[in-house]
């Protein structure tokens, strides 16, 4: 096996040879990207550790720039630099990305998290800015990472779970919604295989998006703004980011629609009724839409009745759903063997809820003689413990 500490040392040489005269050591990029051909795994993530060396350096220098195109006139020497300089950090963006599915993890995943440092740097410090964009999210980096992530033959959740603590900053979040909105149309009429929605249900339930009338936050976690304090002052260069309620909105109406009528795996189908009402309902365009698979799963009964449950309540109480007997039907779900569901603490916490309201009482009086088939008359929860106070 090739001994990779000299393979460091070298590249540590590369590295200051480049920083001390770009334009004589240009030469440097393309040595280390032929690295990245390599059969060695330690070779590969040397060299992708040069390479973002090079390139974060280059971006936060802001020495990468898209030299403007002048028709009829000779591009300057700098400017053909410039221009060589690009095509090589997008280079480096495509081979990343093949890298992303290396046979190798430890491969795969430097790989991704350089990516992601590319877009935080470029957001930075945009190397190509939009006049019409205030908030310069590299999302042209972004959504070919995803589209590679959210494969339809190869199961990356090893990777995507990488993505979560990137995924609570609003940004980040904010904009893998987009993408995932344009992927889920691209699929639009095609057979959506199991691995598709094993890697993209994993990033849905990562989304939570803020009500429109809901205070923003004062300091919302940005992957574009640096969390530790930095005294360089860049941050108070970066506008304020707020998440377009409407742009969200949109793409959540895009999404789930679709993702409805995908095929969905046993699991995949219960984490839906958990994430619907507590992350989607509320967004949506019309929630009622949502009657039939919510009503269905309720009636189905055991533990898919109780993860229903909330969907349903919510279909009846903000959306007037006519559902007269939910109530007994909730009733009738408090057997023995309930005890023992796995969802058992989640039940009994909404229980809590329903009963704790003001409609039950008038549902018992529509329907008198509706008892408990389990030996208790109130049922609180607290945590993960239930407490069955007798009946008298």
């Amino acid at each position: 096996m090739l001994d990779t500490k000299p393979t460091k040392r070298t590249m540590k040489v590369l590295l200051k040879e480049f920083k001390a005269d770009k334009v004589k050591n240009a030469n440097v990029i393309v040595d280390v990207l032929e690295r990245l051909e390599s059969n060695e795994a330690g070779t590969i993530k040397s060299a992708i550790n040069g390479l973002h060396n090079i390139f974060t350096y280059l971006v936060n220098e802001e020495d990468i720039k898209v030299p403007p195109k002048r028709p009829g006139s000779v591009e300057s020497a700098s400017d053909t630099f410039n221009r060589w300089l690009y095509q090589r950090y997008e280079e480096t963006h495509k081979k990343l990305l093949i890298l992303v599915g290396h046979k190798d993890q430890s491969v795969q995943e430097l790989a991704l998290c350089s990516v992601i440092k590319f877009i935080q740097s470029e957001g930075r410090h945009p190397v190509k800015k939009r006049k019409d964009v205030v908030y310069q999210f590299p999302q042209h980096i972004l959504q070919p990472l995803m589209m590679r992530l959210v494969s339809s033959t190869v199961d990356n959740r090893h990777l995507i779970t990488m993505l979560y603590e990137y995924m609570e900053c609003h940004d980040f979040m904010f904009f893998t919604l987009l993408v995932l909105s344009t992927i889920v149309k691209m699929q639009k009429g095609k057979d959506v295989s199991v691995t598709f929605m094993n890697n993209l249900f994993p990033l849905l339930e990562q989304i939570n998006i803020p009500m429109e009338n809901a205070a923003n936050l004062a300091y919302p976690k940005l992957l574009l703004k640096q969390q530790d304090g930095s005294e360089t002052g860049e941050d108070e260069e970066l506008p304020m980011f707020v998440i377009p309620y409407d742009k969200a909105k949109r793409a959540i109406n895009t999404i789930w629609p679709e993702v409805l009528r995908y095929p969905l795996t046993n699991d995949l189908y219960r984490r839906c009724l958990i994430l619907i009402p507590e992350k989607v309902m509320h967004h949506l365009d019309k929630p009622i839409n949502l009657t039939d698979f919510f009503m269905e799963s309720y009636n189905i009964g055991g533990a898919i009745s109780l993860l229903a449950l909330q969907g349903v309540f919510i279909l009846v109480h903000k959306h007037n759903l006519e559902y007269p007997d939910f109530y007994k039907k909730l009733y009738t779900l408090l057997e023995p063997t309930v005890f023992h569901a796995k969802y058992k603490p989640r039940f009994f916490m909404l229980c809590d809820r329903f009963l704790a309201s003001s409609v039950p009482s008038c549902c018992l009086h529509q329907a008198p003689g509706a008892a408990l088939p389990c030996s208790a008359s109130f049922v609180s929860c607290s945590h993960s413990e239930v407490h069955c106070k007798p009946s008298h």
